[in-house]
């Protein structure tokens, strides 16, 4: 990846608040949209999901999981040239006395004053 496409796909990760977000539910796959942060260094993503939430329960039985992130579609372009983004990864509980957590929230609220 190139210095401009690496520019391209920060933007993309900082800029479009929702992702979709795959899960496994009960061994079949299942999606769902989250609002999303990235961290500052861009190291990692974070979403906030409710314990009441398939998708939390499905993360907590398997933490496999894969996030989708899309550029908004305009009147005249291809839903094929989106720009977007897909991850893959492992989802791990960040609680209020790790060391990370005052850093995610933070990037959270920022993207997101309304959550």
């Amino acid at each position: 990846m190139d210095a401009s496409e690496s520019a391209a796909l920060m933007s993309l990760l900082r800029t479009q608040p929702v992702a979709s977000l795959a899960t496994l539910h009960k061994g079949a796959p299942a999606v769902s949209m989250v609002p999303f942060a990235l961290l500052p260094d861009g190291t990692g993503f974070v979403i906030h999901v409710s314990q009441l939430a398939t998708h939390t329960q499905d993360m907590l039985q398997n933490p496999t999981m894969a996030l989708l992130v899309t550029a908004p579609l305009a009147a005249s372009e291809s839903p094929l040239a989106l720009p977007r983004a897909s991850v893959q990864g492992q989802a791990r509980q960040c609680a209020p006395e790790s060391p990370g957590y005052e850093k995610a929230r933070q990037a959270y609220l920022a993207k997101l004053p309304d959550a």
